[in-house]
């Protein structure tokens, strides 16, 4: 039974949408036929979605939206107990994203309790609800929430023009502890149950999935965890001024708020007929009228449709007000894990205080939580402590069909099994005064280590019992662009090496000289297919939005 939720509150949020997008008209034209573009623009609402960069993964991902939900909070990173990453797929099969990303600020090394989390894109959601246990049982004072994903499709699969990638983030806290929260947690509520709809077996790259099926089990646990959150509060959908749900495909959020798809998700298949539905989409009205007459329902189930289609419809003009704005998947795609948080991360950059938002997930095989947050006060003065959503929609780099296809398909590991690193820019800076952030390197095994190590981590490397076999190198949190060359297939070891520095997502306005820098994480190395993979510090032109830190 989920708690009250009363002490549990959103200090934090943060968001990440890569630069880089593809047009899904260009994809669907590859992979369908042409006569297919206006169904998926206009009858699943799909237009854009984003697509990771070479040294970009769920790691680095979660990261970025944990830097802006940490900003945002103003606590100091030691203070941080608890991390648990919600992710479908990442780097590792063995190997925690949740400890990576906590390690990547450099202050937050103590952790009580992390762990990674695997229920499909429901699991970003379920980061965020076992740290409210967490902080309302006092175990922790502070945790932090992830959800992060880069979605998996197959070529000439549906999914691989639906799906994108995104991450969301959350830092919660205590209430009674903290100085201008957001939002309150006022309750979660779960509905789970074995549907087999969609799945991905051990060491298979795609997911597959029985198309139809998925479409009714989401409806199915969406529904059955809306209406157990508004009957246990006697409220009514109406009672929310923002309403999200996980989205697939945007189209589909919406659909599922009608008369209709409650109507088709509560009566048995059986009775829905084929006749049935033709005359309530024709005439939405007869909807109502249509579930007092069904003779054939007991006195008990006709008052269960009659209350559920009381609390769980809205009207058109409602759910363009309150659902429509929530849903990026229109422009970003399916971010799996990062799906719901990402769009709750939207909606509290547009909330004004005292406003209620009920935000549902929805994870295949298959489980759904309904999370209600309110707004409180503090949220207006931390907006503008990070990027919003809508500044990553605006930044962004459209690609063309032939760096799709190299990155999505090919990515960065064709070159690591030729031997040879990727194409980069490389440029000298000069530190801005700012934090020092310390990187190793291994002269033995030509390793980059971040965050920084005394020793080399491999046994049979001369570093592992020889300090003078590393060097530390540091590198300043904001630095000015003093000279740079693009093309260098370098690499990133004989980078540091030289004191130089590797930038990255280079957009309008394009690098010059003296441009101001960021430092990030990125991906910069991979050992094959069965090595570890590396991150390092590396530069970006910051968003317009300005971004300090004394974390990261």
């Amino acid at each position: 039974m989920a708690g009250n939720g009363q002490g549990a509150c959103i200090l934090g949020w943060g968001g990440y949408i890569p630069l880089r997008r593809f047009d899904v008209e260009e994809l669907v034209r590859r992979r369908e036929k042409k006569d297919r573009i206006s169904y998926y623009r206009y009858g699943l609402w799909v237009e854009e979605k984003a697509v990771p960069g070479i040294d970009e993964d769920t790691i680095t991902l979660g990261w970025e939206a944990a830097y802006n939900a940490v900003k945002r909070s103003g606590i100091d990173c030691k203070k941080i107990e608890a991390a648990f990453f919600g992710k479908e797929s990442g780097p590792y099969a063995v190997g925690s994203s949740g400890l990576h990303v906590a390690a990547f600020f450099e202050s937050c090394q103590h952790l009580e309790h992390v762990a990674d989390l695997e229920l499909a894109c429901n699991s970003g959601m379920e980061a965020l609800s076992i740290c409210q246990k967490y902080v309302e049982s006092g175990d922790i004072s502070y945790g932090l929430a992830i959800g992060a994903d880069i979605s998996g499709g197959a070529e000439g699969d549906p999914l691989e023009i639906l799906v994108g990638c995104g991450s969301g983030s959350f830092l919660i806290g205590r209430k009674d502890e903290t100085k201008d929260p957001a939002a309150e947690i006022v309750d979660v509520v779960g509905n789970a149950g074995l549907e087999q709809d969609f799945w991905r077996r051990e060491g298979q790259p795609n997911p597959t999935h029985f198309g139809e099926t998925t479409k009714r089990a989401y409806m199915h646990r969406v529904l059955n965890s809306a209406y157990k959150m508004l009957k246990k509060h006697d409220l009514t959908l109406n009672h929310f001024r923002w309403i999200t749900s996980h989205s697939p495909y945007a189209k589909l959020v919406e659909q599922t708020f009608r008369p209709l798809s409650v109507i088709q998700t509560f009566l048995h298949p059986e009775e829905c007929t084929e006749k049935l539905q033709r005359e309530m989409k024709e005439n939405p009205d007869v909807v109502v009228k249509r579930a007092e007459e069904f003779s054939y329902l007991n006195k008990y189930f006709k008052k269960f449709v009659m209350r559920s289609l009381e609390i769980l419809t809205l009207s058109e003009a409602e759910r363009k007000e309150k659902i429509h704005p929530t849903l990026l998947s229109r422009w970003v795609g399916n971010s799996y894990a990062g799906n719901t948080p990402l769009n709750l991360v939207n909606i509290l950059d547009m909330a004004a205080p005292g406003q209620d938002i009920l935000a549902i997930s929805y994870g295949s095989w298959a489980a759904s939580l309904a999370t209600w947050v309110r707004t409180l006060p503090g949220i207006e003065k931390k907006k503008t402590l990070a990027p919003s959503i809508r500044d990553f929609l605006e930044r962004k780099k459209k690609l063309g069909w032939k760096d799709y296809y190299w990155l999505k398909i090919r990515r960065i590991r064709e070159y690591l099994r030729m031997g040879r690193p990727p194409k980069r820019v490389v440029g000298e800076i000069k530190p801005i005064k700012s934090k020092k952030i310390k990187i190793q390197l291994c002269h033995g095994c030509k390793r980059v280590y971040f965050p920084a190590k005394d020793f080399c981590v491999d046994s049979k490397c001369p570093g592992f019992n020889n300090p003078s076999v590393l060097e530390a190198k540091l590198y300043p949190s904001r630095a000015v662009l003093v000279s740079f060359k693009k093309g260098c297939r370098i690499k990133s070891y004989n980078v540091y090496k030289e004191n130089m520095a590797i930038i990255t997502d280079t957009y309008p306005p394009y690098l010059t000289e003296g441009v101001e820098l960021e430092a990030i994480v990125r991906k910069i190395d991979e050992e094959g297919d069965e090595g570890q993979v590396r991150y390092g510090i590396v530069y970006r032109v910051p968003l317009k939005t300005p971004v300090t830190s004394n974390s990261a």
